[in-house]
């Protein structure tokens, strides 16, 4: 009778510990989408431009796909930055960006479930560059690390060519309700503008 009786006990501990972190999956895939402020330290390969401080926005669309038991999914965002944060990273030798106005960029995400940190585990791929973010999302926000291999097939002139454009860096982003564009486009407009250009 004592076993039965530690079986149960043992059982309903487990089952809510289990139905618990589905809840915290649950919550957090709910609550993902939406607007961002990142603010990102940047060291960039060129030695005369190395360190970068700046503050750009995301906008994590809702995951297109999700899987049944909820520990990953897929979807789009779009990086929206300042004229001023991209005339500053341009000085440093980023490519791919208009100096002096807004920039719009369409990005792709996948995130997974860690069991072990409680907290999705996020790859977010720039579409224009080889910018790569792995990032871990919870209740608290998002931090990370990002870094740009170096492109020698570029677009860009100057400074940015062969390996000025690399660079590693860390990152921390807040969801936000405010930002300073008139309308963050969506990544379908992002794509559509692109594809014209």
């Amino acid at each position: 009778m004592k076993q039965l009786l530690l079986f149960v006990i043992l059982f309903v501990v487990s089952w809510s510990s289990v139905s618990a972190e589905t809840e915290l999956r649950r919550q957090l895939l709910d609550n993902f989408d939406g607007t961002y402020e990142a603010h990102g330290s940047i060291f960039y390969s060129n030695p005369e431009k190395e360190l970068q401080f700046l503050t750009v926005y995301f906008t994590f669309e809702p995951p297109v796909y999700v899987n049944d038991n909820r520990t990953g999914a897929v979807g789009r965002a779009i990086q929206s930055m300042t004229g001023a944060s991209a005339t500053s990273v341009i000085a440093a030798g980023a490519d791919g960006l208009s100096p002096n106005q807004e920039n719009h960029n369409i990005q792709s995400y996948a995130m997974t479930w860690d069991t072990l940190h409680q907290d999705f585990v996020v790859i977010l791929i720039d579409q224009d560059d080889t910018s790569v973010y792995s990032l871990r999302y919870n209740a608290d926000g998002i931090v990370g690390d990002v870094f740009e291999v170096p492109e020698f097939e570029t677009r860009a002139q100057g400074a940015s060519l062969g390996v000025g454009n690399s660079f590693v860096g860390i990152v921390t982003m807040k969801k936000t309700d405010s930002h300073p564009f008139d309308k963050i486009p969506t990544y379908n407009e992002t794509y559509s503008n692109s594809a014209r250009s």
